[in-house]
């Protein structure tokens, strides 16, 4: 590969991710290094293993994480307690435990986490799929199917809505944000909910 289509190459991922002024020239330098590899090493593809394609390069999932943390005003160590990236998505790793006890509650709480880290992060440009949140909280076993709707709708001081049903989707809004800030840094230090 050429130095110049290597340098748009990274530059084009840099844009795509919408990767924070503050953190471009690190994103770049990265972005090269992973690209270009190690001079003596062999290509990826003679590992045996195909890649997917689905999980990007650990520093360009991290640079990720690195604007939820910007976005929120936490730690890159708060947030890390709290979300993993898997598969070009965010997911959350948050014992059940410290969850709120109530399935209403719990709800909000991984509302909150999810939404707001996918707009931060830029997994979103601004909507998340309520489908997206219902699929976490049913993984945490705080799925309730007869008040989930509810639940999701009385989050309006947090939350902007568009679409109906299945196709549904929320948008956080600036308290949402700060109170998914709230949320990470009671997390990450272990208190229950």
């Amino acid at each position: 590969m050429e130095l110049r289509e290597l340098f748009e190459q990274v530059i084009s991922v840099i844009d795509e991710l919408n990767i924070p002024n503050d953190l471009r020239a690190v994103a770049f330098e990265k972005g090269v290094d992973i690209l270009a590899g190690p001079r003596s090493a062999p290509p990826a593809a003679s590992s045996g293993v195909p890649d997917s394609g689905k999980t990007p390069p650990r520093d360009i999932a991290g640079a990720r994480l690195e604007k939820i943390a910007a976005k929120l005003g936490t730690s890159i160590d708060e947030i890390n307690v709290i979300y993993h990236e898997a598969d070009d998505n965010l997911g959350i790793g948050v014992a059940t435990s410290k969850l709120a006890k109530s399935s209403a509650a719990a709800t909000r709480e991984i509302a909150l986490l999810i939404a707001a880290g996918r707009q931060a992060g830029g997994y979103d440009v601004d909507w998340t799929p309520i489908g997206e949140i219902r699929s976490v909280c049913s993984d945490y076993g705080r799925f309730d199917g007869a008040n989930f709707a509810s639940t999701i709708t009385d989050m309006g001081d947090f939350l902007n809505f568009r679409g109906r049903g299945q196709g549904r989707e929320v948008r956080v809004l600036k308290p949402g944000f700060d109170a998914a800030a709230a949320l990470v840094r009671r997390l990450s230090t272990g208190a229950a909910g």
